[in-house]
């Protein structure tokens, strides 16, 4: 017999500068798969090259990004989603000092 559990996936975007153009301390960026790893027991990432990514501002302009990708596999519970929404992300943008995060989250088989 398989055995399956389903879960949710999310893939965060961790900026490595500030919106002024300076560097993120290392502390802060490793700060985050510090707390992914202890709120969902595993995180992955990669810390070779950031990701680029653009975004449009609430003024309408494009915004280029760098950043790190961390990927963390979580229980299936409105918990984790509420604890996302509610407490990291807001910390995560106040930190970070960013108008906003990406977060994404895909529901998932784990065999």
């Amino acid at each position: 017999m398989i055995h399956c559990e389903l879960k949710y996936r999310f893939e965060i975007f961790v900026p490595i500068k500030y919106p002024d153009g300076a560097e993120v301390e290392p502390d802060k960026v490793d700060g985050v798969r510090r707390e992914l790893l202890k709120k969902l027991r595993g995180v992955r990432g990669q810390y070779q090259a950031p990701f680029y990514g653009w975004w449009i501002s609430e003024k309408e302009e494009e915004v280029p990004d760098e950043g790190l990708l961390f990927i963390a596999d979580g229980d299936r519970s409105i918990q984790i989603i509420q604890w996302f929404q509610q407490e990291y992300i807001p910390k995560l943008r106040a930190d970070l000092k960013q108008e906003s995060i990406y977060l994404t989250m895909t529901e998932i088989f784990w065999l």
